[in-house]
């Protein structure tokens, strides 16, 4: 009888220790002596870019393969000892081919030397324990559960603890050291010896908003939140450090320049050099708004709201951070009953029209001023009574001066002034500042200037101002039209737009029945065919589903630009269109 012996150990068990013996040897050199490149090719970034996609095959492969193994104790099954074979190989291939990606992935630097010293170590010993691994398994009889085993088993257990390390440490190089246990509960954290998390401290909100602390209150927490776990002392992405305001001054590689900051957030989105990256959360306009004006401010780390000169758009932006509803802001009108008398005792002593807005109003207006009427500064003087009630002054081509401003200046509920042919000036036009909630103003024939405007800037509720037949200069337009228009927001709304413009385009839906008529955008118009075949905006040929009703014709472009240009202006177009229709016959 012929005995079949058990396979012995497989041949080749030198070459096959020797190469993990070197394999070894390399790893050990990329923790021990880091690479590091003066100019980084594109190449080497993209491979480094595949490190968190490379990283969790490892993962993957070893908790598998530590699973297979416990089983395999118990059951000791061929097919679950042959898997385990498998795994082998394919946890040994991915650890080697994630610690390459992040030895690449790591040359740009940016990160905190403490845990990206950890975080290799623990990753190249983890691939150094997997090679063994597969080196112990390659040197065994396939055909033979081994059980257990006094160098294997121990060997995959810390292999798997060096995994959970290396794991931990890169968590905390892309989210932050305390990203596992910024939530945790006290009673878990005493449990494994974390200190107990301390509330931050608040910081404090001073009676009066506009004694805040602009760096603080405003800019700090949007760095904290939003930006330090790209630029805090774990990782610090083009060199720079936003956890500090002296961190911040210092700047990145490309030195000390806070501008640069402000610059970076407003790039595209689509650029690399934008903040943040667009495959993060987005800071809203008015925190970019806050962190632009502090910056141009002069970015001091002790400013307050008050020390800081303020556009419209922050103004409004401030309102809605710090609930700026101060008193003086906010004044309520008197009753009408309280004043019915004393309105019309005041109309008949002026010879003006003083009276209500609208029938059952609160609110005063002067609808306008009689040639004759002789109303000046006295008379603004003479309103302080019904100051809050007053809603509208059309009192242009009065006897109004300097002086008088500052009557109009404490009429908080103003919302209309028309001072057009007065005698106002610059110096005059500082009170108009103190009026939260005008939105026209009409200084046509003044003595304004460019210097006039600027209080006009803080005025963030305004929305028509006319400055016809002043000394105000294109340059100071240019400059009062810039600080009322929140360029932030306007940019939001229209991205929005654009996104919601391709959600349409995409929706689109034509079914051609092959005969020229279509379902559509272009079917719903009850046309049947375009007027023109090419677009009489580009020259390109048309697109079917890009047109446009007008007096019973339909008429197609070649994109959605050239329709929108049709729909703002259509007469220049259908006089194309009607030119090379003559030329056609």
């Amino acid at each position: 009888m012929t005995s079949v012996k058990a396979r012995p150990y497989r041949r080749g068990g030198r070459f096959v220790a020797g190469l993990a013996g070197f394999l070894t040897l390399i790893l050990l050199a990329f923790g021990l002596w880091p690479v590091s490149l003066d100019v980084i090719p594109e190449a080497v970034r993209f491979g480094g870019r595949l490190h968190p996609v490379l990283v969790h095959l490892p993962i993957g492969f070893l908790v598998a393969l530590l699973v297979l193994e416990m089983v395999d104790l118990f059951i000791r099954s061929a097919l679950l000892h042959h898997a385990t074979y498998i795994m082998a190989w394919l946890a040994a291939g991915a650890a080697l081919l994630a610690v390459v990606a992040g030895v690449l992935l790591a040359l740009p630097g940016g990160y905190s030397e403490e845990l990206l010293f950890r975080h290799r170590w623990l990753g190249v010993l983890t691939a150094v324990g997997a090679i063994w691994m597969l080196a112990w398994k390659i040197t065994r009889p396939l055909d033979k559960p081994h059980g257990w085993s006094f160098v294997y088993h121990p060997l995959l257990l810390v292999t798997a603890g060096f995994l959970g390390g290396a794991g931990h440490y890169g968590g905390s190089l892309t989210h932050g050291s305390d990203y596992l246990t910024a939530y945790m509960p006290n009673a878990l954290r005493s449990l494994i010896g974390v200190p107990e998390r301390v509330p931050a401290e608040a910081v404090a909100v001073p009676d009066d908003p506009r004694d805040t602390v602009v760096f603080a209150a405003l800019v700090d927490p949007i760095f904290q939140t939003r930006c330090v776990s790209c630029h805090g002392p774990e990782r610090q992405r083009g060199g720079l450090r936003l956890d500090s305001h002296d961190l911040l001054v210092q700047g990145g590689e490309s030195g000390p320049d806070t501008g640069l900051i402000a610059r970076s957030l407003r790039l595209p989105i689509d650029d690399d050099r934008r903040m943040p990256p667009r495959d993060r959360t987005q800071l809203t306009a008015d925190e970019i708004a806050i962190i632009t004006w502090w910056v141009r401010s002069g970015a001091d780390e002790h400013a307050r709201v008050r020390d800081l000169e303020k556009t419209a758009v922050i103004e409004r932006v401030l309102k809605r951070k710090l609930n700026l509803t101060p008193e003086e802001d906010t004044v309520p009108m008197r009753e009408w009953d309280e004043i019915a008398s004393l309105v019309e005792t005041l109309g008949a002593e002026m010879g003006v029209r003083l009276q209500r807005v609208e029938r059952g109003s609160d609110a005063l207006e002067i609808p306008f001023l009689t040639p004759d009427s002789g109303f000046g500064d006295e008379e603004l003087a003479r309103l302080a009574p019904v100051e809050a009630n007053m809603v509208t002054l059309n009192i242009g081509r009065g006897r109004i001066t300097d002086d008088g401003m500052e009557h109009i200046g404490r009429m908080k509920n103003l919302t209309r002034l028309d001072l057009s042919n007065t005698q106002v000036s610059d110096a005059g036009l500082i009170h108009l500042a103190e009026l939260p909630r005008l939105e026209y103003l009409n200084l046509y024939g003044t003595k304004i200037t460019d210097g006039g405007l600027k209080p006009l800037q803080r005025v963030s509720s305004l929305r028509r101002i006319y400055l016809w037949q002043t000394g105000v200069t294109d340059e100071g337009l240019a400059t009062l039209y810039q600080s009322l228009r929140d360029e932030a927001r306007i940019e939001m709304w229209r991205e929005e737009i654009r996104h919601l413009e391709r959600m349409i385009e995409a929706s689109e839906i034509v079914i051609d029945l092959g005969h020229g008529d279509s379902s559509g955008e272009a079917g719903a118009t009850g046309a049947a065919d375009p007027v023109n075949g090419k677009c009489p905006v580009s020259g390109r040929p048309v697109d079917p589903q890009q047109t446009v009703e007008h007096g019973g014709r339909l008429i197609a472009f070649c994109c959605r630009d050239c329709r929108a240009r049709f729909d703002d202006d259509p007469d220049p177009i259908l006089a194309e269109i009607d030119a090379g229709s003559r030329e056609d016959d």
